[in-house]
C-alpha cells in the first residue's frame, strides 16, 4: 500500500489523478444539491400556482 501511496502523491501523474477525483466529486455535490434546490423551488412553484387557482404547466 505504501508504494501506490507514494506514486500516488509523488509523480505528477499522480497528483493530476487525485485533483482530478477530487474534482469529480466536488461536481457530483455540486450538481446533486443544485438539482435537490431547483426541484424544491418548482414544487414550490406549482404548489402556489394551485392554490392562486392558476392551472399549472
Amino acid at each position: 500500500m505504501g508504494s501506490a501511496w507514494n506514486s500516488l502523491m509523488a509523480t505528477d501523474s499522480g497528483l493530476l489523478s487525485l485533483a482530478v477525483f477530487v474534482f469529480m466529486l466536488g461536481m457530483g455535490v455540486f450538481f446533486v444539491v443544485f438539482f435537490i434546490h431547483k426541484i424544491r423551488s418548482e414544487d414550490a412553484a406549482a404548489q402556489r400556482r394551485e392554490t392562486d387557482g392558476k392551472p399549472s404547466r
